[in-house]
C-alpha cells in the first residue's frame, strides 16, 4: 500500500480522498492508514471557534482509515480539549498531545491503552 498526502488530499494506493482538514502525517500499518490531521487547520478556523464557544465538542484529530478511505475510528484523547501533534511510533501506535501526554493508542479501536505525562 502506498500513502501520501498534500493539504486536504490523501492518496491511498492511487485513490485520492478529500478529507476535512489538512493532513499533518499519514502512515500505513497493515490494512490501516493512521491519519493525523493538522490541528491548526481547524483551530484557526473562525467557524470552529464559534462552534466551540457554543459548546461543540473538541475535534479528535487522529483517525484510522481503511485503504478505501472508510473511517474505522477516531482516537480517544487524553483530555477533553486536547489534540495530538505528533505520531512518535506506529508499532506500537504512540501519539504525543499538546497537553504533554505520550499515549499508546490501541490500533484496533482507537482507545488509549496507556498514557504518560511528560512534564
Amino acid at each position: 500500500m502506498s500513502v501520501f498526502f498534500q493539504g486536504k488530499t490523501l492518496v491511498i494506493d492511487g485513490q485520492s480522498i478529500q478529507v476535512p482538514w489538512s493532513v499533518l502525517d499519514a502512515v500505513e500499518q497493515g490494512d490501516k492508514v493512521f491519519v493525523l490531521f493538522d490541528p491548526d487547520s481547524y483551530l484557526l478556523d473562525p467557524n470552529h471557534k464559534i462552534l466551540r464557544r457554543q459548546g461543540a465538542p473538541a475535534i479528535r484529530n487522529l483517525f484510522a482509515l481503511t485503504k478505501t478511505g472508510e473511517k474505522l475510528w477516531e482516537a480517544e484523547m487524553p483530555e477533553t480539549a486536547d489534540y495530538y501533534y505528533r505520531l512518535s511510533s506506529v508499532t506500537p501506535l504512540i501519539a504525543n498531545s499538546i497537553s504533554s501526554y505520550r499515549c499508546e493508542i490501541d490500533s484496533s479501536n482507537g482507545t488509549i491503552k496507556s498514557k504518560e505525562f511528560l512534564k
